[in-house]
């Protein structure tokens, strides 16, 4: 007899995130640090979902196209088949909700969904930078076109630079107070995700496997 099994890394990853909102460490390192491993316990999370549901499959569940089950055999393929195709996490979310709903996300009007992009673009930057080139003229220094518009769209849920180094944007998320909101933000995700789960009956057990806390 053939089992399929995975381990469960999403919740490890926001405890840490957790951890160091509360850690000694200095505000930027601890800030950034629990941005990157907010964004990584979202990263993980889907592609469980993909093996939980892929467990659907391999253990040769039969469903009609109005089963519930038809839907989490639907998600687990196409997850596995964008992680095979290296699709990013935004993309992920995307097919998850495509997949349990049979509706395009409406990625403009979501605000859950907003929130957890703008925080999945801050951990890449952050984590890939490149080099900022400043357009300096007798009257201005303009900062990147990439990174003025990652501020303007900081600024529009109140985060601004108050530093003194204004043409350094990462100031405006090496702090608790954003790191607070992109952990938040991530877990606001995931409990959209299992809103729309079959199975409303296990959607708590979900909640608590994932240690997930909605605001």
């Amino acid at each position: 007899m053939k089992a399929h099994s995975y381990l469960i890394k999403a919740p490890a990853h926001l405890n840490s995130a957790h951890a160091l909102l509360a850690s000694n460490l200095d505000e930027r390192t601890a800030s950034i640090s629990s941005i990157k491993e907010s964004v990584s316990a979202v990263e993980a999370f889907l592609n469980e979902l993909g093996e939980l549901c892929y467990g659907y499959e391999s253990h040769r569940h039969k469903p009609n196209m109005q089963s519930p089950d038809n839907r989490l055999i639907n998600l687990g393929r196409n997850l596995r088949m964008a992680e095979s195709e290296r699709k990013n996490a935004k993309h992920k979310m995307q097919v998850a909700y495509a997949s349990l709903t049979s509706k395009k996300l409406a990625k403009g009007n979501t605000p859950t969904y907003q929130r957890f992009s703008l925080v999945f673009d801050v951990r890449n930057e952050i984590t890939h930078p490149k080099a900022s080139i400043l357009d300096i003229t007798s009257t201005a220094v303009t900062p990147p076109k990439t990174e003025q518009k990652l501020a303007k769209r900081l600024q529009a849920y109140g985060f601004i630079n108050n530093g003194n180094h204004q043409y350094d944007w990462t100031n405006i998320v090496s702090n608790h107070e954003f790191a607070v909101w992109a952990y938040q933000s991530v877990m606001d995700m995931m409990i959209f995700i299992f809103k729309y789960w079959p199975y409303p009956d296990a959607i708590d057990a979900y909640h608590q496997l994932y240690g997930l806390r909605q605001t």
